[in-house]
């Protein structure tokens, strides 16, 4: 499951910290390196640490939690979602709109006039909230406005590609259903096909829209392995780095940066980088072996350990 292997790769991040903090020493940094490493706000970053540590290390205290109610329950009656809408429809899809805070008043007054449960601010706000965009500046703002803020028309957009799509997550659950919302606009008005990029948390971020979701395919990029491919990734981001000098690496120092950093592509460009950027201060102007074997991730030796299978060598 995607619950499992984001739990796993969590405490695989977080474990070396439970060492750092028995030995007695400052975790405070590790906890931001691990932050930026799975995406997340520090905040959430020591939430899950907490978690981890109160359950014995053991990757389950991480899996994601569904949100929302459960699948065919209700928050509120037919009848009063039949309420909230006529209002909406009456005094906030207007060109003489109303302030929300009428709005809920005339909500709850009319829900107590017939004997039903008023709603929350909370749960007429999250209405609000769900609304199609466009469809509300057209009603309030009038369909030339409409126009000019949603100027893509169907057929000129073929695809929208978002990256870190995860950083949704740090946002407010109205900011996140405002932006899958708008999401949902551009894949159904607007007939384009959408992709989206993120670590492991982009599966939570977008799932809090369940028909946005289901649309979505999951692909997940594999890690590099021991072969021709990851010899020719390794050369050509050297080559990228624009060195004096040839790097003429051996198969155990591309062993050794594979295992380093576990075949993550982001892990790889940042090691590659940090070598070619201590190559250029000493003077070398090549990466050799040796600055290979004797390199460290920034903030602890234990951060990024994976223990890999061997594999085929090198052809």
């Amino acid at each position: 499951m995607a619950s499992e292997r984001i739990a796993k790769h969590r405490a695989a991040v977080l474990r070396p910290i439970l060492e750092l903090e028995k030995r007695g020493e400052p975790i405070s940094a590790a906890i931001g390196d691990a932050a930026w490493e799975l995406g997340l706000a520090k905040s959430h970053t020591w939430s899950l640490y907490r978690r981890l540590r109160e359950n014995d290390a053991r990757a389950t205290a991480l899996e994601l939690d569904r949100r929302g109610p459960k699948p065919g329950s209700k928050r509120i009656a037919q009848d009063v979602e039949i309420i909230i809408d006529e209002s909406l429809q009456c005094y906030y899809l207007v060109r003489e709109r109303s302030s929300f805070l009428r709005i809920w008043r005339e909500i709850r007054a009319e829900c107590e006039a017939k004997g039903f449960q008023p709603p929350t601010r909370k749960t007429v706000k999250a209405r609000l909230d769900a609304m199609d965009q466009r469809e509300v500046i057209r009603k309030r703002r009038g369909a030339e406005e409409a126009d000019k803020v949603f100027a893509v028309r169907p057929g000129r957009l073929r695809m929208l590609m978002i990256d870190e799509v995860h950083n949704l997550l740090a946002g407010s659950y109205r900011e996140q259903r405002r932006f899958l919302n708008m999401l949902r606009f551009l894949a159904n008005d607007l007939c384009a096909s959408l992709v989206v990029f993120g670590v492991n948390e982009a599966l939570e971020a977008v799932r809090g829209d369940d028909q946005l979701a289901r649309r979505l395919d999951e692909h997940y990029l594999p890690l590099w392995e021991d072969d021709v491919e990851f010899s020719r990734l390794i050369q050509t981001l050297i080559a990228a780095m624009a060195l004096e000098q040839r790097s003429g690496l051996t198969v155990a120092s591309l062993r050794t940066i594979l295992k380093v950093t576990g075949g993550v592509t982001s892990r790889v460009f940042i090691m590659i980088k940090s070598l070619a950027v201590d190559a250029i201060e000493t003077g070398e102007e090549r990466i050799t072996d040796e600055a290979v074997q004797a390199w460290q991730p920034v903030w602890t030796k234990h951060a990024w350990n994976i223990p890999r299978q061997p594999a085929a060598a090198f052809g």
